[in-house]
Protein backbone atom coordinates (compact mmCIF):
# COMPACT_ATOMS: atom_id res chain seq x y z
CA UNK A 1 0.00 0.00 0.00
CA UNK A 2 1.26 3.48 -0.98
CA UNK A 3 0.11 6.84 -0.51
CA UNK A 4 1.35 10.06 -3.27
CA UNK A 5 2.74 12.52 -0.91
CA UNK A 6 0.85 15.65 -2.41
CA UNK A 7 3.64 18.00 -2.02
CA UNK A 8 6.68 15.92 -3.12
CA UNK A 9 5.45 14.47 -5.31
CA UNK A 10 6.85 11.02 -4.77
CA UNK A 11 5.30 7.68 -3.28
CA UNK A 12 5.96 6.65 0.22
CA UNK A 13 5.20 3.66 1.55
CA UNK A 14 3.75 2.58 4.93
CA UNK A 15 7.66 0.85 6.15
CA UNK A 16 9.08 4.72 5.20
CA UNK A 17 6.72 6.51 7.07
CA UNK A 18 7.26 4.10 10.02
CA UNK A 19 10.79 5.01 9.81
CA UNK A 20 10.18 8.87 9.71
CA UNK A 21 8.18 8.14 12.50
CA UNK A 22 10.75 6.23 14.80
CA UNK A 23 13.28 8.83 13.81
CA UNK A 24 11.55 11.60 15.01
CA UNK A 25 10.68 9.53 18.31
CA UNK A 26 14.85 9.16 18.94
CA UNK A 27 15.41 12.50 18.66
CA UNK A 28 12.89 13.29 20.91
CA UNK A 29 13.98 10.94 23.51
CA UNK A 30 17.60 12.76 23.51
CA UNK A 31 16.75 15.94 24.31
CA UNK A 32 18.05 17.06 27.59
CA UNK A 33 14.91 17.73 29.30
CA UNK A 34 13.22 14.31 28.24
CA UNK A 35 16.28 12.80 29.09
CA UNK A 36 16.20 14.22 33.02
CA UNK A 37 12.50 13.88 33.30
CA UNK A 38 12.52 10.16 32.36
CA UNK A 39 15.62 10.22 35.25
CA UNK A 40 13.78 11.90 37.22
CA UNK A 41 10.71 9.54 36.71
CA UNK A 42 12.49 6.76 37.34
CA UNK A 43 13.75 7.86 40.71
CA UNK A 44 10.68 8.84 42.09
CA UNK A 45 9.25 5.52 41.06
CA UNK A 46 11.94 3.87 42.88
CA UNK A 47 12.19 6.14 45.78
CA UNK A 48 8.33 6.86 46.65
CA UNK A 49 6.00 4.39 44.82
CA UNK A 50 7.39 1.28 45.44
CA UNK A 51 7.94 2.02 49.10
CA UNK A 52 4.07 3.61 49.61
CA UNK A 53 3.01 -0.05 47.70
CA UNK A 54 5.05 -2.26 49.62
CA UNK A 55 3.60 -0.28 52.84
CA UNK A 56 -0.06 -0.45 51.53
CA UNK A 57 0.06 -4.21 50.87
CA UNK A 58 2.00 -5.24 53.85
CA UNK A 59 -1.46 -3.15 56.05
CA UNK A 60 -3.01 -6.44 54.49
CA UNK A 61 -1.17 -8.96 55.70
CA UNK A 62 -0.19 -10.00 59.22
CA UNK A 63 3.37 -9.66 60.33
CA UNK A 64 5.05 -11.70 62.97
CA UNK A 65 4.54 -8.62 65.38
CA UNK A 66 1.13 -8.73 65.47
CA UNK A 67 0.48 -12.08 66.71
CA UNK A 68 0.35 -9.46 70.32
CA UNK A 69 -2.42 -8.12 69.09
CA UNK A 70 -5.07 -11.02 67.87
CA UNK A 71 -4.76 -14.49 68.74
CA UNK A 72 -6.22 -15.82 64.89
CA UNK A 73 -3.09 -14.01 63.70
CA UNK A 74 -1.00 -15.91 61.14
CA UNK A 75 1.88 -14.08 59.82
CA UNK A 76 1.88 -14.25 56.25
CA UNK A 77 -1.77 -14.48 55.66
CA UNK A 78 -4.21 -11.83 54.29
CA UNK A 79 -6.03 -9.68 57.20
CA UNK A 80 -8.68 -6.46 57.23
CA UNK A 81 -7.80 -6.65 61.17
CA UNK A 82 -7.23 -3.05 61.97
CA UNK A 83 -6.35 -2.93 65.31
CA UNK A 84 -8.55 -0.11 66.20
CA UNK A 85 -8.56 -0.68 70.20
CA UNK A 86 -4.65 -0.93 70.30
CA UNK A 87 -4.47 2.31 68.29
CA UNK A 88 -7.24 4.55 70.20
CA UNK A 89 -6.45 3.28 73.46
CA UNK A 90 -2.77 1.86 73.79
CA UNK A 91 -1.02 4.70 71.25
CA UNK A 92 -2.33 7.74 73.54
CA UNK A 93 -1.29 6.54 76.76
CA UNK A 94 2.22 5.74 75.41
CA UNK A 95 2.75 8.87 74.37
CA UNK A 96 0.69 11.90 76.09
CA UNK A 97 2.62 12.16 79.20
CA UNK A 98 5.93 12.09 76.95
CA UNK A 99 4.44 15.24 74.86
CA UNK A 100 2.98 17.20 77.44
CA UNK A 101 6.22 17.20 79.01
CA UNK A 102 7.74 18.37 75.67
CA UNK A 103 5.19 21.26 75.36
CA UNK A 104 5.46 21.94 79.09
CA UNK A 105 8.45 21.53 80.46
Amino acid sequence: MAFINMYLGKIRTIKDNKHIYLSRFKNYIRQPHVVLSLVLLALLVVLVVIPILKMFIDTFIWQMEDIRLSNDAEPGKFTLFTGKEYLLQGFPKQFSGGLFLTLYP
